[in-house]
């Protein structure tokens, strides 16, 4: 059995969303080569996250949120900064690859705390 929903729903949708999206705060991020500037702290919700290369080499990036139970100190070089992190955190999402010189920008709904 499918479920068909009218245009005018989806066109109802689509502009609330874009609403919503358009509404939502901008943190700025910059990557260069080997480096972030980011701020200290974000808020929760409806997040617009715009991230500019300023290096020679694509970037990207994940917003990632430490899991509550998380109290030790993780490596920041080597291959336990790269992949440990995933084990202790939950990962929100983040702006796809770009190429120097560009800039782009993605809304998520980020969790409190």
């Amino acid at each position: 059995m499918s479920i068909r929903r009218s245009t005018k729903f989806w066109k109802s949708l689509v502009s609330t969303a874009a609403c919503e999206q358009s509404a939502a705060p901008v943190v700025a991020v910059e990557a260069s080569d080997y480096s972030f500037s980011v701020p200290a702290t974000v808020q929760g919700g409806l997040t617009r996250i715009e991230l500019s290369n300023s290096g020679q080499e694509p970037h990207h990036m994940q917003i990632l949120k430490l899991n509550e139970s998380v109290i030790e100190v993780l490596p920041t070089e080597g291959e336990g900064a790269v992949f440990g992190i995933f084990q202790v955190s939950t990962t929100a999402g983040g702006p796809s690859v770009i190429n120097p010189g560009l800039k782009t920008s993605v809304v998520l709904n980020l969790a409190e705390g």
